[in-house]
């Protein structure tokens, strides 16, 4: 499979399948991706959008093929990040401040490709996979204080979608016992990454994912993790372990998790402090039932934590609740045409 042309957007990039033919209104559906795999994991979806009358606008971030590299004072930051002692003040601010300059690349991408199509109002979806719900996160976080510019992009804005978004990602707590590749010493490092992937595109049987009768480690036989189905040339087009090794910008800012900052993103997108229009973009969260563990505890602690929030009277972010059935965390891969029907209902 040759790879995705991805045209760079200032520091990021980003593959457009243009506006649907015809005359008509359309909506535009922005996917951010995740760890290791970028937009090319995507590329099975861009066949249906025409069904859909949906144009797709696949984002590659920092450090991933096609966008600008961060440089070398943005790496010794996060580097400080990941050494740091838990909680670390100094750790704490390097870590807010990547990632409010992440959702100032957001928010610029959004607003330069709004303007220069000119897209209609409530008419754009955004969507945030695996690790890109972080970045979600991050733009619903920071977007209400960025200064409006020639348009307010939240009145484009028709929905958010939190697509199979982890617990790590989303800051929260794990379960008392589980399993995780990340945490298995058992494993060569050289070998992490390969594992890590067969593992997190494998389908997880679980009991009852709704009573949180989980299964953690072993995946099914049959369906084959959806890595193990893949050509050497898929695989090569859709996937980029540089920014995710040892060393790498993912890899450091995910090992930052420890201070907090993650479930600082999680409460400021969910719980914001002010009703802004930014507050009121619906959050529709999709997540694949035969999914790692992560998911549907994710989801769990985060519906738990919005009841909580209700009932004390603060207000909470518009959420619906999509359950992708029979997909594992890859259903954009190996179900397309249902991965878009979850994520624009």
């Amino acid at each position: 499979m040759p790879a995705l042309d991805m045209i760079p957007y200032d520091q990021l990039a980003i593959h457009d399948t243009g506006a649907p033919v015809g005359d008509g209104a359309y909506t535009t559906l922005v996917i951010i991706h995740g760890y290791v795999w970028h937009s090319g994991v995507f590329t099975r979806i861009l066949p249906y959008a025409a069904k859909y009358r949906t144009r797709i606008v696949l984002v590659n971030r920092r450090d991933y093929p096609g966008a600008a590299p961060l440089d070398g004072a943005e790496l010794e930051q996060l580097q400080v990040a990941k050494t740091a002692a838990t909680g670390s003040p100094e750790a704490v601010e390097i870590l807010r401040g990547y990632f409010k300059e992440r959702a100032k690349e957001i928010h610029g991408l959004l607003e330069r490709f709004i303007i220069s199509e000119r897209l209609s109002k409530n008419s754009v979806v955004v969507v945030g996979w695996s690790l890109g719900v972080t970045f979600l996160n991050a733009l619903l976080a920071y977007a209400p204080s960025f200064p409006t510019g020639e348009i307010n992009i939240a009145g484009y804005i028709k929905q958010v979608v939190a697509y199979d978004a982890p617990q790590t990602c989303m800051g929260q707590p794990p379960p008392p016992t589980v399993y995780h590749p990340f945490q298995d010493s058992t494993i060569p490092v050289e070998e992490l990454i390969e594992r890590f992937n067969v593992w997190v595109s494998g389908y997880f049987r679980h009991p009852n994912p709704e009573a949180l009768d989980l299964q953690s480690r072993d995946y099914e036989a049959h369906p084959t993790p959806t890595v193990l189905t893949m050509t050497e040339d898929e695989i090569a087009s859709a996937a980029y372990t540089p920014a995710a090794a040892e060393g790498g910008s993912d890899e450091m800012m995910v090992s930052g998790i420890k201070h907090g900052i993650f479930n600082e993103l999680r409460l400021a997108a969910l719980l914001p402090s002010e009703t802004t229009c930014w507050a009121r973009i619906k959050w529709r969260h999709v997540w694949a039932d035969q999914s790692i563990w992560e998911i549907p505890w994710s989801r769990f602690l985060l519906e738990e934590e919005l009841e909580k929030a209700a009932v004390e009277g603060k207000y909470t972010r518009p959420v619906e609740w999509v359950r992708f059935e029979r997909a594992n965390h890859f259903g954009h891969w190996d179900m397309p045409d249902n991965f878009l029907r979850a994520v624009l209902g």
